[in-house]
């Protein structure tokens, strides 16, 4: 999950039972997705992909859209149950991502679509603007400049 470092590490620390939306509903994660999808095409959004990811132990759900000629993605972390109820997890996890995504819809209403998603903007190598906060990506990012802005180039 690159670029999602610090999302790992604090997913780490939460429980799902301390966040909303624990065991708030039955409904399965992909029916939830569904249902974001709904919002987003409500927004103008199409080309929808969902995955779920998993690496090192660390469970996320992938969605992403476009509207327009601009691709959105995030990738939601399902925060572990101490209780090891992973089911419940997973559908926190969409149900979280589901009401994120639409306060998002609607406050592209009012601010636009790239204010209301710009977290979620992928650029053109591939990452999205809110990894930028991540100091650790930035730091690599900053490493490849020189690389990135002349390529394999030599004087002479």
């Amino acid at each position: 999950m690159r670029g999602n470092s610090k999302m790992v590490k604090a997913a780490k620390k939460l429980t799902a039972e301390s966040l909303p939306y624990w065991k708030t509903s039955d409904t399965p994660p992909d029916a939830w997705l569904d249902k974001t999808f709904v919002e987003v095409e409500r927004a103008g959004g199409k080309n929808r992909k969902t995955g779920f990811l998993f690496s090192d132990g660390t469970e996320a759900y992938m969605f992403s859209f476009t509207i327009g000629s601009d691709e959105y993605k995030v990738i939601w972390p399902v925060i572990k149950s101490s209780r090891g109820n992973s089911t419940a997890a997973r559908i926190q996890a969409t149900t979280m991502l589901h009401h994120d995504i639409k306060a998002k819809c609607m406050t592209a209403r009012v601010l636009g679509i790239r204010k209301a998603f710009s977290s979620y903007l992928v650029l053109e190598d591939g990452i999205t603007i809110g990894d930028l906060a991540d100091p650790e990506l930035r730091n690599q990012i900053k490493l490849k400049l020189p690389q990135l802005l002349f390529g394999d180039a030599h004087n002479g």
